[in-house]
C-alpha cells in the first residue's frame, strides 16, 4: 500500500471505482477521521514529510480470525518491522 500527500490545485473531488468518496481535509480533520492504527501511522508519516522526509517501509502480517458465522476474516494486523530511509 502506498500513501501520497497531495496539494489541491483545481477541480472537485469525487469517488471513483476504488473509493466511495474523496475530499480535501485539514491535517486535524484527517487525523481525527482515520482510526485504523495501520492507516493512521501512514497518515502521520505523510503529514510529517515536511520535517522528516523519506520513505517509510513497514512489514505487517494479517492475523486470521473467524467471525460469529465462522467466516475467516483478516482484520487484525501485526507489525513485523519498520525501516526508514
Amino acid at each position: 500500500m502506498f500513501t501520497f500527500r497531495c496539494t489541491h490545485v483545481t477541480g472537485e473531488t469525487r469517488g471513483r471505482d476504488e473509493c466511495d468518496a474523496a475530499g480535501w481535509f485539514t491535517r486535524e480533520e484527517a487525523l481525527a477521521m482515520v482510526t485504523h492504527p495501520v492507516q493512521a501511522a501512514k497518515l502521520r508519516d505523510a503529514l510529517a514529510a515536511d520535517t522528516r522526509p523519506g520513505v517509510v517501509y513497514r512489514a505487517y502480517r494479517t492475523i486470521p480470525e473467524r467471525d460469529a458465522a465462522g467466516i475467516l476474516r483478516y482484520t487484525q494486523y501485526e507489525m513485523l518491522g519498520e525501516h526508514r530511509c
